[in-house]
């Protein structure tokens, strides 16, 4: 949490922390999104890789694929 913040699309902030930042974990990246509400989780996919999504507060409104 000691890295400054970037504006995330949608409405909020993100940090993220990759092998740059931390040489011990070579294989997986962390981010940290704090939304507005109201706020979007952008669209994005990864073709070679997993997501994990934890939720600490909040309510999470999902909508099906069309």
């Amino acid at each position: 949490m000691a890295k400054q913040p970037r504006l995330a699309p949608g409405g909020g902030t993100q940090r993220t922390v990759t092998v740059e930042d931390f040489p011990i974990s070579s294989t997986m990246a962390g981010s940290v999104i704090e939304l507005e509400p109201g706020g979007l989780r952008e669209m994005h996919w990864h073709p070679n890789a997993d997501e994990w999504q934890y939720y600490l507060d909040g309510v999470v409104i999902t909508r099906p694929l069309i």
